[in-house]
């Protein structure tokens, strides 16, 4: 009987070599398929949020407003009931200011449909100060328009262009540019950390450029002063950064849950604030490949392009500004 006949050395190799190649062609279209699923998944968490908003605008005959004055509260706790998490809301005091003890088991809730799952920071913000314990975070913010602050009244006040304003509430009624062409929430990246970075060492080519704004000097808050790349898109690794963009979802402040369109989605100009973070100027941004998703007033999510053109974009900030939004 003859003896069965193995594989050669180089039988083997050239196995190896082919299954080697198989893989380096499969395994970019498995990464492609995952993070198409992610993407699909922050969709559907801004239209999730698009109903809750739509669900309190037909209980409340309006919309939440931005800020609720004096207790630091952002729009999101507010329509937790309609986001089926209304154990999540009980927990909160509304009749206190949002930091106080009282809201510290409220304000250490993290919450899915707040998180976009293509979201690669690891970054939080320890609450309540001295513990270990992590901050609620979000990647979806309300629109702050092509004002540069949040506020109408006070010092360094503009009068507000979008939908969500500190101490003012919108009906539908309000918004006279249409639902459909009106954004209510964006994207953005979360910040790896928290406060402020000084001597950061962040620059070009970091992967926190463009999610850690500039802390910048002077102020930041006319609709009639855009952003200036002068005294904003500053790349020295030495100039102050803050890094908690997001990471605290329940505080109305520019920082943390406001975005604006005067930069459009992805800028390659870097976000900044001013050194109390309530002034800034902050593009919507996302880790998805050639742009970031938009809720529009109608409760539809749209994907606005990296590139798009800025007086589009402008147009769709603004509640009221009777401008003729094109296609994006």
């Amino acid at each position: 009987m003859r003896a069965r006949r193995g594989f050669t050395l180089i039988e083997l190799l050239v196995v190896i070599a082919i299954i080697a190649v198989l893989i380096a062609l499969l395994l970019p279209a498995v990464q492609q398929a995952r993070e198409a699923a992610r993407r699909t998944q922050c969709k559907n968490n801004l239209k999730q949020i698009g109903l809750a908003l739509h669900n309190y605008h037909d209980t409340h005959l309006t919309l939440p407003p931005g800020e609720v004055r004096g207790k630091n509260v952002s729009t999101l706790p507010l329509i937790l009931p309609y986001l089926e998490q209304g154990n999540v809301h009980a927990l909160f005091n509304f009749n206190v200011a949002i930091f106080g003890p009282l809201n510290y088991n409220a304000t250490t809730q993290n919450l899915g449909v707040f998180q976009c799952p293509s979201e690669s920071s690891q970054g939080f913000v320890t609450w309540p100060p001295g513990s270990t314990t992590q901050a609620g975070k979000t990647n979806y913010v309300q629109n702050l328009g092509l004002s540069a602050v949040y506020f109408e009244t006070g010092p360094n006040a503009r009068p507000g262009t979008a939908v969500f304003i500190a101490g003012r509430s919108f009906g539908f009624r309000d918004i006279t540019d249409g639902l459909s062409n009106t954004a209510l929430f964006g994207e953005i990246k979360r910040g790896q950390g928290a406060g402020t970075t000084a001597g950061s060492g962040i620059g070009p080519g970091h992967p926190e450029d463009y999610n850690a704004p500039v802390i910048v000097a002077g102020a930041l808050y006319s609709i009639t002063n855009p952003y200036d790349p002068a005294q904003c898109n500053i790349s020295s690794t030495s100039q102050p950064r803050t890094r908690g963009r997001g990471n605290q979802f329940y505080r109305g402040l520019t920082l943390y849950t406001f975005y604006n369109h005067t930069l459009t989605p992805n800028s390659q100009f870097r976000d900044c604030v001013n050194s109390n973070w309530a002034e800034g100027h902050l593009a919507s941004r996302s880790y998805h490949t050639g742009g970031t998703h938009v809720l529009l007033g109608d409760g539809s999510v749209r994907f606005a392009n990296d590139g798009l053109d800025t007086t589009v974009w402008q147009a769709v900030g603004s509640r009221a500004g009777g401008e003729v939004v094109g296609e994006f």
